[in-house]
């Protein structure tokens, strides 16, 4: 079994995903089709379409500059689909497959390919959906900064990866928080690390313990809540460090994590980040907005990360940098979590066990979409319509998905 891995580096996911499966005796050909930016680690790309294709020299005039680089592109394109195909049993799609429209899962299933895709957040996420979910759960809405995520062409490119996926893949993997459009049953998809890679340090500072944010994009985590509860802390005579760490190379920042105390992950969003995968690992005590008793995102029942959201953090930071005790209790249980639900291995082989038909229970059966969604306009009723049509002749929907017509929606 040889397992293609692509092609968009989520979170460093590539590096820790060709060391989850070497582990586990399985290859992998990874492709990546942009160049990794300062923060990522090294992509572990055995294949970069974005620097092959930059590796034409500029020519002239420019409007054959432009042609050159147009059919080059689809040569480097074409070249490494059919060197994929030709080599890999199994797909595992980060986010994106070859084509912007999906059109090549049909291709792999004809060819006989095992398809598993991933989802990982605005990819799938549709603003509307997302926010009335969230207020049925009494959960303030993600605060985006893009309208650009709003339109009907964001709309339309969401539903063309989640239902031409649901159409074609074998498995897929997702979260409750982004899935609201989703109608097929996936599996959880965990932002997981390599743990072997990370050194542990529980010790935490009995006074003036260190505070640290992280965050990957301020307006989606909820910073300005963290930045006025550290504030007001810090007016009020609270004794602690702070560390705002931003713009740096992930293999620093997991250094960083390891010689902190507390470190705070999103506020807004339920569910945790990277930035909590690891530092948990790290030894840190980890903040993020969980949502344990409103949000059906099935947790484990021994996660140690202290919920919170922007109405709780100033207190409940505040009871953290003055219980030594607490914090101590907490920081000793998160290698042990990562070690036991968030390792990448855990993913890997779980895919392996899927892959080889062992039967695995769905960790979510969705339902909002079929039964509480709003469309806001007509124009998005008949889009959602369109897109539902291409689905219901497979054999999964009619298990289901019930049949049916709900706010001018057809099922």
């Amino acid at each position: 079994m040889k397992v293609f891995i692509g092609l968009n580096n989520i979170a460093s996911v590539f590096s820790d995903l060709k060391n989850g499966f070497s582990d586990l005796g399985i290859d992998t050909f990874i492709v990546s089709r942009y160049i990794s930016s300062s923060v990522i680690i090294h992509d572990y790309a055995d294949f970069n379409t974005a620097k092959v294709k930059d590796s034409l020299p500029t020519l002239k005039p420019r409007i054959l500059n432009s042609l050159v680089r147009k059919v080059w592109g689809k040569l480097v394109d074409a070249y490494i689909f059919r060197k994929a195909v030709k080599e890999c049993d199994v797909f595992v799609f980060i986010s994106s497959s070859f084509r912007e429209d999906f059109a090549d899962l049909e291709y792999l299933k004809r060819k006989g390919k095992k398809i598993v895709c991933v989802f990982v957040g605005d990819d799938v996420r549709w603003f509307f959906a997302m926010e009335q979910e969230f207020k049925k759960h009494g959960l303030a809405p993600i605060e985006y900064d893009i309208d650009g995520l709003k339109t009907q062409v964001a709309l339309k490119e969401r539903l063309t990866r989640i239902r031409t996926c649901e159409r074609y893949s074998d498995f897929i993997f997702s979260r409750l928080d982004q899935g609201q459009l989703q109608l097929r049953p996936y599996y959880r998809w965990n932002m997981m690390v390599n743990a072997k890679q990370i050194n542990e340090n529980r010790a935490q500072r009995k006074v003036r313990p260190i505070v640290a944010h992280a965050p990957s994009d301020r307006s989606i985590k909820g910073t300005k809540y963290v930045l006025r509860a550290i504030e007001e802390l810090k007016n009020e005579g609270y004794d602690f460090a702070v560390k705002l760490i931003e713009n740096v190379p992930n293999e620093k920042a997991v250094e960083l994590y390891s010689d902190v105390d507390i470190v705070i992950d999103q506020l807004l969003c339920p569910g945790t980040g990277k930035l909590a995968t690891e530092a948990l690992a790290s030894g840190a005590v980890v903040m993020a907005n969980m949502s344990y008793d409103n949000y059906p995102q099935k947790n484990p029942a021994d996660c140690p990360i202290v919920d919170v959201n922007p109405s709780t953090i100033k207190e409940e930071l505040a009871s953290l940098i003055n219980d030594y005790e607490r914090r101590s209790e907490l920081a000793a249980r998160g290698r042990a979590y990562v070690d036991k639900y968030l390792d990448i291995r855990i993913f890997c082989k779980k895919v392996i066990n899927l892959i080889e038909g062992q039967p695995i229970q769905y960790d979510y059966i969705p339902s909002f979409f079929r039964n509480d969604y709003t469309p806001i306009s007509e124009d998005e009723k008949e889009l959602l319509n369109q897109w539902n049509a291409c689905i219901q002749n497979e054999e999964w929907y009619g298990e289901f998905v019930a049949d049916g017509e709900r706010e001018g929606l057809k099922f």
